[in-house]
């Protein structure tokens, strides 16, 4: 039987921080786990994969999974098929779709165009999609509104647009046919896929390329990232890239995109280990940049425990950061 290609992160091992915890994993199943902690003797690394093999027995993992404590790997495999068809093994070098793991990147170009002073965090979106000006609700949103899901703007599903076949203008138009149902900018957090599709093309009309050629070109080849690529035509693909599939076997593979920015990103374990590890340096953006993007957005009404790209989260004195991807037959988490 076909196993779904469905990622979890489980938590028996009772890693615990010291430090900040950056952990990473994806899908048909990709997994990887980056931990700041104190040795991990061999038993506990014999258990990691004791785990990683009972739930690739049970059918409850599909993937590949990478391990690393303190910048060294400690644990990387692959279990299962990234294709049944062929008979292609899962592997940490296979590229499988990181579904949302996308905002992490979409959020470092906008950081970036900000430390070159091509845009502030505080810019009226309309500055850069003019199409916006004089919206109700559209002419208010701001770039930091977009990054930190404060913007008002629902879900895809929830406006009724959830069409593989919507374009970046297609997406302009549809949300302002939409901007009487907005809630007004700041006041609350809400998951907006839409809001980072914007981003996107915000940074393609600041830098004048394409949203994929610059996370290549800006942040792929400075760190070394070698097999992901933003799947914006079916020609990306090769024969090492996994297929998705649904809870009982059927295929449910994922369309190319012509909104990119909220998704449809396809990488592996390996070259998100690479990012994870350029987080920690000034290689893409200053260290006290960061700092800002793992902060929660302040809000009027409730929390909000997202920053610029990421969930952040608390145990006891310990800040970890974090994001999950859904996507077709793809999960991912890092």
């Amino acid at each position: 039987m076909i196993k779904p290609a469905v990622t979890h992160l489980i938590r028996p091992l009772a890693l615990r921080a010291k430090h900040p915890v950056r952990v990473a994993s994806l899908t048909s199943a990709l997994l990887l786990l980056c931990v700041q902690a104190h040795a991990l003797s061999h038993e506990r690394i014999a258990r990691i994969d004791a785990l990683m093999s009972t739930l690739d027995d049970r059918g409850q993992f599909n993937g590949a999974i990478l391990v690393a404590q303190r910048g060294e790997i400690i644990y990387r495999n692959g279990f299962g098929k990234a294709n049944f068809q062929s008979g292609t093994h899962f592997t940490p070098d296979t590229p499988s779709n990181i579904a949302s793991v996308t905002k992490p990147f979409t959020a470092m170009a906008v950081m970036m165009l900000a430390e070159r002073n091509k845009l502030r965090y505080d810019d009226a979106v309309s500055k850069y999609i003019p199409e916006f000006i004089g919206s109700a609700h559209l002419g208010k949103i701001t770039l930091r509104h977009l990054l930190t899901h404060t913007s008002g703007i629902l879900d895809y599903g929830d406006l009724g647009i959830d069409d593989s076949r919507l374009d970046q203008q297609g997406l302009i138009r549809a949300l302002l046919n939409k901007d009487a149902v907005f809630a007004r900018p700041g006041l609350r957090y809400r998951y907006s896929n839409p809001g980072y599709a914007l981003l996107a093309v915000v940074i393609q009309r600041v830098s004048g390329v394409p949203f994929g050629n610059f996370l290549v070109s800006e942040i792929f080849k400075p760190v070394g990232i070698n097999n992901t690529f933003v799947y914006d035509s079916r020609g990306k693909k090769d024969p090492r890239t996994a297929v998705g599939y649904g809870q009982f076997g059927q295929l449910d593979d994922a369309d190319p995109t012509a909104i990119p920015g909220d998704g449809d990103i396809y990488s592996t374990v390996d070259d998100l280990f690479k990012w994870d590890q350029a987080l920690y340096t000034d290689k893409l953006v200053r260290q006290s940049t960061l700092t800002e993007t793992f902060t929660p957005a302040t809000v009027e009404e409730g929390t909000s425990k997202y920053g610029f790209g990421w969930n952040v989260g608390q145990d006891g004195n310990h800040k970890y950061v974090w994001h999950t991807g859904n996507n077709a037959g793809f999960r991912a988490f890092i």
